[in-house]
């Protein structure tokens, strides 16, 4: 018995010491491209949808599309990127925020059109998820209990806004 526990003991340190494969610089990771990117989110998609093969070999060419003629809508205004907001002028800003619009539009156009061709091949449900946002993504933060993040949606009294609770507490908690 002594002599297993001195075996694990004694070779638990061999595990812990590093090798001189640790010590070389890993290889840089390359970063996908833009069209492996959008592989990955078909596939995704098509996971998530949980497609038969018929199906998927359907949806997948026209989701790369869809996706696509969406990257296509929401280019930025190449004109005005590089301005400052102080630097702008009144007519800048203005047409800054009709660029905006209408490309919100056009996303909404391409959306309304890309509807239609899903709603061929997908049911209801399939369709809610593609069309949908995620749940979770958008919408007030919420406080997580991380010990470093601040508590979105405590009362506005504390001027830490760390949700002490009553006017009381705060200035017994805060003071």
């Amino acid at each position: 018995m002594a002599l297993a526990f001195a075996f694990v003991l004694g070779g638990s340190n061999v595990f812990a010491q590093s090798s001189d494969n640790d010590k070389q610089p890993r290889k840089q990771r390359q970063r996908p491209t833009p069209e492996q990117m959008m592989e990955f989110q078909a596939k995704r998609m098509e996971n998530r949808l949980m497609l038969d093969d018929a199906t998927a070999a359907k949806f997948i060419p026209l989701y790369k599309e869809y996706l696509q003629a969406l990257k296509d809508c929401r280019k930025p205004d190449e004109a005005q990127a590089g301005k400052r907001n102080a630097s702008r002028t009144d007519e800048e800003i203005e047409q800054a925020m009709q660029n905006r619009l209408d490309r919100q539009q056009k996303v909404l156009d391409t959306k309304k059109k890309y509807f239609e061709s899903f709603k061929k091949i997908l049911n209801a449900r399939q369709l809610e998820k593609v069309f949908a946002p995620a749940a979770g993504n958008f919408g007030p933060k919420k406080w997580d209990g991380r010990k470093n993040n601040r508590r979105w949606d405590a009362p506005r009294h504390c001027p830490g806004h760390h949700g002490c609770g009553t006017p009381e507490a705060c200035q017994f908690f805060c003071e």
